[in-house]
């Protein structure tokens, strides 16, 4: 027998389920040329896979770390058009099929949906589709902004680390030096940085930003963007929970995944 690997509910709002949503997390698998999958039902019903999907990615993707699995708890495109997009709902392009659900349901701040602006545009982005993550263009080429505060909760499960990822694209033509838009970041009412777009990489540029979140207590996690100078910009949101790899009982056993939703399994 091996180890179980994780027990785990999906992410995917129900209206995002019906339509063909899965489940995904990724993980490595070193000096191996197989890989053996167990699911397993916890109570009266079996366990219910509509299909598997395995996809080869960069071996520095996200973590190089042997001893985690990165479980997709929300992946998120802002501004995007008002259904998912990527793998199993369009056919725009990303490496690591990965797909993206629209923003809007997971905004809470400001309440108001009306005051905040879609961006979009058709410029290309440079540091987009680059090694190891492979974000797709389509990413940075919308966002959201709005003249206050801007902020997003994410159900989680209690008592897990978790890494949340942040891109960003300055593509509003009207911000064309640093120091015009510069907000800070809080993560469950924490401050983890004052952020300048322009500044780091320019116009039209990717920038990624992650951030560790330990052992939470509850089953929310808040993101908010205050505004210091001008308006509050964000192009998407990943959340992963972080999973220590337990020894498996014997050497060089397969991985177990419990999993009770439809399973797409990415390894790095």
């Amino acid at each position: 027998s091996s180890t179980v690997l994780f027990s785990w509910r999906s992410p995917w709002p129900e209206s995002t389920a019906r339509n063909g949503a899965y489940s995904d997390l990724f993980a490595s698998l070193p000096n191996t040329s197989s890989l053996d999958l167990c699911f397993y039902g916890f109570a009266t019903d079996s366990p219910l896979v509509s299909s598997i999907e395995l996809v080869q990615v960069h071996p520095a993707a996200y973590t190089n770390s042997n001893n985690l699995i990165l479980v997709n708890y929300g992946r998120i495109s802002c501004g995007a058009a008002a259904k998912p997009w990527g793998a199993g709902f369009t056919n725009h392009t990303d490496r690591f099929s990965r797909s993206w659900q629209p923003d809007y349901d997971f905004r809470t701040i400001p309440e108001d949906r009306d005051e905040v602006r879609s961006l979009s545009t058709d410029n290309s982005i440079s540091g987009a589709d680059e090694a190891p993550n492979y974000f797709p263009m389509k990413l940075y080429q919308s966002a959201v902004t709005t003249e206050g505060p801007l902020g997003y909760e994410l159900s989680v499960d209690a008592k897990l680390d978790y890494t949340v990822w942040l891109h960003f694209a300055e593509i509003d033509s009207s911000v064309n030096k640093a120091g015009e838009r510069v907000f800070d970041i809080f993560i469950n009412d924490d401050n983890v940085t004052r952020l300048d777009i322009y500044n780091h990489v320019g116009a039209f540029a990717a920038l990624t930003l992650n951030f560790t979140v330990k052992n939470l207590s509850d089953n929310v996690l808040t993101l908010k963007l205050v505004p210091a100078v001008g308006a509050p910009l964000i192009c998407a949101i990943e959340n992963y929970a972080l999973v220590p790899v337990d020894p498996s009982t014997l050497p060089l056993q397969g991985l177990i995944l419990a999993l009770s939703n439809f399973v797409s399994f990415v390894p790095i």
